[in-house]
């Protein structure tokens, strides 16, 4: 996971996506963005994440490990 510092492309996304209408109040100052590769992990199950994530492009997968 790496942090993007561009503000104009945050921008672009929050704009071409529906991610300003999930919130009732504007939350743009406490957005991030993050770019995560190929098969890397976002959440791992059973680990309290640091952040709501908001997937702008790509795709990714919910996997659930047996027990």
């Amino acid at each position: 996971m790496k942090e993007i510092h561009n503000n104009d492309l945050k921008q672009q996304l929050m704009s071409e996506s529906a991610f300003k209408d999930c919130f009732s109040t504007d939350v743009s100052a406490d957005t991030r963005l993050f770019h995560f590769l190929a098969r890397d992990y976002i959440v791992q199950e059973g680990q309290q994440p640091s952040w709501l994530f908001y997937l702008t492009r790509g795709r990714g997968q919910a996997l659930r490990h047996a027990s």
